[in-house]
């Protein structure tokens, strides 16, 4: 492991970081703010006796399942070589469309398979990963990003400032 090119990663995606948490905020709240209003919908019908129940972690986990969708077509368009962020990102997506499916099949049976508690730690678990996944790939648009920019700058002999051209 080259530690030097560990070091200079790390400093680009702190320098980054402001830009990839913007891009990423839009992101996430383009994805969930359907979800968030059918939620709030719910809440507002029916007021004190709103709970979080299957039916709602259901929307949160279907929310989540095709977030991971998205990921998964950014990875897989990204000519890069991820196999570890792959992996994570079709084990998390195959486990939320699994636990949409088990918990449809409670909404249907009127019976419990797993307990509220099961499915509100994977509902969690499985929103965090999807903000780390697409933190990770809003990075990457980033970073590609500021290396055209530089490509294109570093050809630049000249700019104009003030309505002069200026010899760089």
């Amino acid at each position: 492991m080259n530690w030097t090119e560990t070091w200079e990663r790390i400093k680009v995606f702190l320098k980054n970081l402001p830009k990839t948490i913007s891009e990423t905020f839009i992101w996430l709240v383009a994805s969930y703010l359907i979800p968030l209003l059918n939620i709030g919908i719910i809440y507002g019908i029916q007021k004190e006796k709103f709970q979080f129940n299957v039916t709602i972690l259901g929307i949160v986990i279907a929310t989540n399942a095709c977030f991971y969708t998205s990921l998964y077509y950014l990875a897989f368009s990204n000519k890069r070589n991820r196999k570890l962020i792959n992996t994570i990102n079709i084990t998390a997506f195959t486990t939320t469309v699994v636990l949409f499916a088990i918990s449809i099949i409670e909404i249907e049976i009127k019976k419990p398979l797993f307990t509220i508690s099961l499915y509100k730690i994977t509902t969690l678990t499985s929103f965090g990963i999807a903000v780390i996944l697409g933190l990770i790939s809003k990075y990457d648009e980033v970073e590609a990003l500021s290396r055209e920019r530089a490509k294109e700058g570093h050809n630049t002999n000249e700019t104009q400032i003030g309505g002069k051209k200026v010899k760089v």
